[in-house]
């Protein structure tokens, strides 16, 4: 099935859902937001200064508009998904000051785009409509049409070894020779993400007696374990520290929460009548960040959440980054932090 878009929420309204789970929330400090002003020209022979809020967070120039799916490879070069079916990737001038130049792929070019994952700045992947799944290797792309529709999302841990997961619940892994297709899941995904090899994570949501559940998908090398995250809906992001201390974005109808769990007992963290939030990640059991709506980004150091300004109050819809860079993607707007 589709996904349906508005802004960056998703929206999968398709049969009845369970209402959304009544653990009690922990409000996510709200912090004062800097007003968007005027960017800079972009200039030819020097990188444009770039606005930065309070707490550190820069504003890329000519970021792309509804870029909702990101990915940064070692190195820190962040390539994301944009509406209008373009690639982009940051291309450095120096310092931490990156522009967004368009990869023209001529089979893409008419197509959505809905996830990427680059494994390196010169061996990235994408999926999108029509069943696309397309291969970056630094200088051209290669184009692959498996007979399913709605990839919703890649990771992989090497050139060898990438798995495509879709919509549907179909997985396909990359070899390094063959994209070819594994057992399917009873998951319909919206998205991947891993840590290993042996820790590949794909989420979404699975139908039970006609109502549609949040579920995660687990493979630990050898099997792929499903568990069901309580309250109906649809998991559109996850990032976890173990096995056992997860955390997701659950998306229900044009509401979202998040939840810590260790995939048996979940908790509910944030309240969607407080924050609406859209992305997770983080570096460390003690380093997690949210990001969401108008602007707002939080961050939990292991013993609290507190809000942080983002110097903008547009939608931010993913976050990801290395031991010393994070980026963060939205409605025309790329944020970054050292």
């Amino acid at each position: 099935m589709k996904r349906t878009w508005s802004i960056l929420l998703v929206l999968t309204a398709c049969s009845p859902r369970e209402e959304a789970a009544s653990d009690a929330a922990v409000p996510l400090a709200d912090a004062p937001r800097a007003s968007d002003a005027p960017r800079d020209s972009v200039s030819t022979d020097a990188p444009p200064s770039e606005l930065c809020s309070s707490d550190g967070w820069c504003a890329a120039n000519g970021s792309p508009n509804y870029a909702w799916a990101l990915s940064v490879p070692p190195g820190g070069q962040a390539w994301t998904v944009a509406y209008g079916a373009t690639s982009k990737l940051s291309i450095g001038w120096q310092f931490f000051d990156l522009g967004w130049a368009d990869l023209v792929d001529p089979f893409v070019r008419h197509n959505e785009l809905y996830t990427v994952h680059a494994v390196s700045p010169t061996d990235v992947w994408v999926g999108g409509q029509q069943g696309y799944v397309g291969h970056f290797n630094g200088g051209s792309w290669t184009e692959f049409r498996p007979a399913a529709p709605w990839p919703q999302g890649i990771w992989g841990a090497a050139s060898d070894d990438v798995w495509v997961l879709y919509d549907s619940g179909l997985r396909y892994h990359w070899d390094g020779a063959t994209l070819g297709s594994k057992p399917t899941s009873t998951v319909r995904y919206a998205g991947a993400w891993g840590r290993g090899a042996a820790d590949v994570w794909g989420f979404g949501e699975i139908v039970i007696s006609g109502l549609y559940k949040a579920a995660i998908d687990h493979f630990d090398g050898t099997t792929w374990t499903s568990t069901v995250v309580p309250g109906g809906g649809q998991v559109i992001s996850l990032w976890a520290a173990g096995p056992t201390d997860i955390y997701a974005v659950v998306s229900l109808n044009t509401t979202t929460r998040v939840v810590h769990g260790d995939g048996a007992t979940w908790t509910t963290i944030a309240d969607p009548s407080v924050v609406q939030m859209f992305g997770v990640w983080g570096r460390a059991a003690n380093d997690v960040w949210l990001v969401g709506a108008q602007g707002r980004i939080a961050h939990w150091n292991g013993t609290t959440w507190s809000g942080e300004s983002s110097g903008s109050t547009k939608s931010l819809a993913d976050i990801s980054g290395t031991a010393t860079t994070i980026w963060i993607t939205g409605d025309g707007v790329a944020l970054h932090r050292p």
